[in-house]
């Protein structure tokens, strides 16, 4: 998600390290596998030009492994943008790591005028406040005539919640059914469609 009057990038759920993970405790997975997380965050940088990229939780999915090198390199080649984490429940890195690469972080998400950005959904008690997070990796799944289907990733949004999808491509997806008195916004290559 791109917010032009802020001139900020908002994305949440890129696990990083779950290639490296998942490897050492026994599936092959290719580090290949995450290059195309970097390849669309590259493109939306350029496209963007943002002043700072907003990471809502979940940016390095557990321990520090292999894949943090490959992170650090991506962070120096983007060093005039501000990056900001708020931190999500596989955020166990030491803060340490993420002050050594000049990352803001957030451990209880953080507020904008009406606007309150958090990994997990908040409690609102002010009805006036929207909620931004992600978290939950929305999808939802569209059927055809012959009954076929697809899961694509979703913007989701319901009352004073925003739900964006998961950035990153290992994280699997949450179907979802389309709300009452909202909107789902799908997403299919470089594509935003409302469903």
């Amino acid at each position: 998600m791109f917010w032009p009057s802020k001139n900020t990038l908002i994305i949440a759920d890129l696990h990083l390290g779950k290639a490296s993970h998942f490897r050492k405790n026994g599936l092959a997975l290719s580090l290949q596998s995450i290059e195309n997380d970097y390849i669309i965050l590259e493109k939306l940088i350029e496209i963007y030009k943002p002043k700072e990229l907003l990471i809502l939780g979940d940016l390095f999915h557990s321990e520090l492994n292999e894949e943090w090198n490959i992170f650090k390199i991506f962070r120096e080649k983007h060093c005039s943008i501000i990056f900001k984490l708020v931190i999500g429940n596989h955020d166990i890195l030491n803060e340490s790591l993420y002050k050594a690469i000049d990352i803001l972080v957030f451990k209880n998400g953080f507020t904008f005028e009406n606007l309150l950005f958090t990994h997990e959904p908040a409690i609102l008690e002010d009805k006036n406040i929207i909620n931004i997070f992600g978290h939950i990796h929305t999808g939802y799944r569209l059927i055809g005539k012959a009954r076929q289907a697809i899961i694509l990733p979703c913007f989701y949004q319901k009352s004073n919640t925003f739900i964006l999808p998961a950035f990153g491509f290992l994280t699997g997806l949450y179907c979802l059914s389309k709300p009452k008195n909202g909107k789902v916004y799908a997403l299919s290559g470089d594509s935003v469609l409302p469903i």
